[in-house]
């Protein structure tokens, strides 16, 4: 996966961590939550201020998941020639840097609930799961404000603003079906930073995707101003040091995992 990464996002710098051999490889290449959620996420994420909790959240989501290997990549592109036909205007300026993360194993219908409650509340009742006592996956809100999780057939788009951009981003997606298939060929722009990475073809509905992909677009200077949950923009320096702290940090944090 990674030497066709590296051809087909020569701008993009894949951090690969594998669980248990806690290998890192760095290839120089490349339903809404509800609006009165927003005071529960920003007091989460003012507890976990800590730029690792990202990576940690999602290696350990992936865990929970089964997933045997973790990508993180930083993408630099500015995709200025994919911002017109998008669903809403404000996601125009989503659609530039981001991070990746991809694990080989695929959302469960449960799973995709768990996007929508604060702090993973709905994994308790799942004693083998360490994430229940994490902050859980709204740690990417340390980034983003618009995260979006792609997985077999399905795209959820989440939104804790709700009402600042467009009603119908926020409903799954499921490119089985001929409504999520009528939204890929209106929205072109909206899909197309995802071709080429990690296995992505240009049609996302041609076939189901083989595990999970998060793209987290980073929450530009403008976006952190406005923010009603975090306002911290991060810079191409500060993502690259998070992902080198990361790799450093690596065999810690695979172990968390197994604790």
């Amino acid at each position: 996966a990674s030497n066709q990464n590296e051809r087909t996002n020569p701008g993009v710098e894949n951090y690969k961590l594998q669980r248990l051999l806690a290998r890192i490889i760095i290839n120089n290449s490349l339903r809404p939550v509800g609006v009165a959620d927003l005071a529960g996420l920003r007091n989460i994420l003012r507890d976990y201020s800590d730029g690792l909790a990202i990576p940690k959240e999602l290696i350990q989501n992936a865990d929970d998941a089964g997933a045997t290997e973790v990508t993180l990549i930083y993408d630099s592109r500015a995709n200025l020639q994919w911002r017109e036909t998008v669903m809403g205007r404000r996601m125009a300026d989503c659609q530039g840097p981001c991070l990746w993360a991809h694990n080989d194993a695929q959302f469960t219908d449960d799973d995709f609930k768990n996007l929508l409650s604060l702090g993973g509340a709905t994994k308790e009742a799942q004693a083998a799961k360490v994430g229940k006592f994490g902050l859980g996956f709204n740690a990417v809100y340390n980034l983003t404000d618009v995260p979006a999780v792609l997985s077999g057939c399905q795209l959820q788009l989440l939104d804790p603003h709700g009402e600042k951009r467009a009603a119908a981003s926020w409903r799954r997606l499921n490119f089985s079906k001929e409504a999520g298939r009528r939204m890929l060929a209106k929205y072109p722009h909206q899909f197309a930073p995802y071709t080429g990475v990690m296995g992505c073809g240009p049609d996302l509905g041609a076939e189901p995707y083989p595990g999970t992909l998060i793209r987290l677009p980073l929450r530009t200077q403008e976006q952190a101003g406005e923010s009603q949950i975090c306002q911290r923009a991060y810079s191409e320096q500060e993502m690259r040091d998070l992902l080198d702290k990361t790799a450093q940090q690596a065999r810690h944090l695979l172990l968390f995992t197994q604790s």
